[in-house]
């Protein structure tokens, strides 16, 4: 049995009707895919991203209003059940906070509406001590209402955890830093520009960490570049949308299958995920897998590698996919579990 922790919008905000509580955790029977729950910890607002490391869970909470900015949790795990204890917390210093992770004794947040980076240093007890550094964006892009101002959509470190890369939505940029573990504070390093419009979200590393690949949400594209010692050139763009498709595009997350041979996004427009063939060469798009669901968010991939779990963030649900070793290719397993207002989901 695996677990499965499962991050929710718990009030309504202007890009979602949130009607989650908090942190759901649920089983994964690693035999069949079938989804059990356990329980849920309240007292959290919004727990929009989340990242496990080390025997705790971090948590954004994603507050929207300017005047008093989100926040960032952080929650001891029970190894014999599963349940979270709250450890501490500490403002985000922006507004709506929206990816965690971890790096160097560090967690690092995006705050999206802040339009700005926050380091934390991990303190002894895994707690988050008070924030180290906080770095503003500055830019604005081509699109009339998502691009007035920097949008930072996630903070991924390196392997080495050298580096970090922060895609910036709002600027067509993703805007690399040098990560200062001892004194928790960030130094850049350089941006990389993308073609207008394209809106960055998010990034993910090759199991060598030798490649990322991004996933725009304006217009779902994907970019592969080669990464070598905080340094990206790009390599190929492709449109992730089916073909055909003419609603709002709506790009949001991307993740490595374990065997590292095939790359998955999720598209919230069409209401799929894409599935991409990882090769020396390249890319090259080979599927769409509809979610059976409205607005997939976020998505994992099991540390075996054989299954994928999808949050459908509109319709409620969280949804389970077998992963074909050979192909690549996802069938629904069969297994779903009714989730409100689902937004991010992590194994543990």
């Amino acid at each position: 049995m695996s677990r499965l922790y499962i991050g929710t919008y718990t009030r309504r905000e202007d890009h979602v009707d949130g009607r989650g509580e908090g942190i759901y955790c649920y089983e994964l029977n690693d035999a069949t895919g079938q989804l059990m729950p356990r329980h849920v910890e309240r007292g959290i607002v919004n727990p929009s991203f989340i990242a496990l490391e080390g025997g705790m869970l971090y948590a954004a909470s994603e507050v929207t209003d300017p005047e008093t900015g989100g926040w960032v949790y952080a929650y001891a795990l029970e190894r014999a059940t599963g349940r979270l204890r709250l450890r501490s917390r500490q403002p985000s210093l922006g507004a709506a906070p929206c990816y965690v992770s971890v790096a160097a004794e560090c967690v690092l947040v995006a705050n999206y509406l802040g339009g700005s980076v926050t380091v934390f240093p991990v303190d002894p007890d895994r707690g988050l001590g008070p924030a180290t550094d906080h770095v503003a964006h500055r830019g604005s892009s081509v699109h009339a209402n998502r691009q007035r101002a920097p949008h930072p959509h996630a903070v991924v470190p390196d392997r080495e955890a050298a580096h970090v890369l922060v895609p910036d939505l709002g600027t067509d940029q993703i805007v690399l830093y040098r990560l200062r573990g001892t004194s928790g504070t960030l130094e850049r390093a350089g941006e990389v520009e993308l073609h207008a419009g394209a809106g960055p979200r998010h990034v993910a590393f090759d199991r060598a960490g030798q490649r990322v690949y991004l996933m725009a949400e304006l217009d779902s594209t994907v970019t592969a570049y080669s990464y070598h010692n905080g340094r990206l050139a790009p390599e190929r763009t492709l449109c992730a949308l089916p073909e055909g498709f003419e609603g709002t595009p709506s790009g949001a997350d991307i993740h490595i299958g374990s065997s590292g041979r095939y790359l998955y996004a999720s598209l919230r427009g069409p209401g799929c995920l894409a599935v991409f063939r990882v090769a020396e060469g390249g890319l090259t798009l080979v599927d769409h897998c509809s979610t059976r669901g409205r607005t997939p968010r976020n998505f994992a991939i099991h540390p075996s590698g054989e299954w994928l779990v999808a949050a459908n963030q509109d319709s409620d649900t969280v949804e389970v996919f077998r992963i074909d070793s050979e192909t690549g290719l996802l069938a629904h397993a069969g297994h779903k579990a009714s989730v409100p207002s689902p937004a991010c989901v992590a194994f543990g």
